[in-house]
């Protein structure tokens, strides 16, 4: 039987398949000594210290990149192209029994198709909360605008593709089994897509909220 991927991200030195952590860049004693001493010369400089230690430790976080748990090396998602090869090399999703059962590879009745490469597709479990106990509802409301871009990643759950439907503050939800398993079907063939918020509407009689992406596949 083929292994299964848990996880979004693959490590190209180590061949791990997992959730990367994010690495901060800088020294964090840099910015502990940059502080302390600003504290000190905040009146002789009026200030100016001060804004040299807040603008190191925002250039810290900015300069983040997400690293792999295991050996701290290069990550790629699992549907790029460097991703899907690496898979592949390594066996993973390979045994027909854990691929997705959508044998003629049919477009789910559930997906709107604009074009040839466009498709418009609701999201599921905009009403869950995130493992992290953030409120997708609220990143809903107080984030995500028509247009917005979202990233999608794919992952296993309960030997089957789901896909997360992620945004810069966190999941707003996913898409359906139905629809993930169409778009990997697509993606182990070689096409990537990238994706947006299409529309976002509120519903009168349980006042959540729902969201609808366009989906453009290259």
């Amino acid at each position: 039987m083929g292994k299964t991927i848990r996880g979004d991200v693959v490590c190209t030195e180590c061949g791990t398949i997992g959730f990367a952590k994010s690495e901060i860049g800088g020294s964090a004693w840099v910015e502990i000594l940059l502080f302390i001493i600003s504290l000190f010369l905040v009146v002789p400089t009026l200030g100016f210290s001060l804004l040299i230690s807040i603008a190191y430790m925002f250039h810290r976080r900015q300069s983040s990149k997400k690293v792999c748990k295991k050996c701290g090396g290069k990550v790629v998602g699992v549907d790029t192209p460097m991703g899907k090869k690496i898979i592949k090399e390594m066996g993973f999703v390979e045994d027909t029994k854990e691929k997705p059962k959508n044998k003629t590879n049919q477009q789910p009745k559930t997906m709107i198709k604009r074009s040839d490469n466009v498709y418009i597709i609701d999201v599921v479990g905009e009403s869950f909360d995130n493992e992290d106990g953030t409120s997708r509802q609220n990143i809903i409301e107080k984030h995500v605008k028509v247009e917005y871009p979202v990233t999608l990643r794919f992952y296993q759950y309960e030997s089957a593709i789901a896909c997360a439907v992620d945004t810069d503050w966190g999941q707003i939800g996913n898409l359906s089994r139905e629809n993930a398993s169409h778009l990997w079907e697509l993606a182990l063939k070689g096409h990537t897509f990238s994706a947006s918020i299409e529309s976002v509407g509120k519903s009168r009689s349980s006042g959540l909220y729902g969201v609808s992406l366009r989906v453009l596949k290259k």
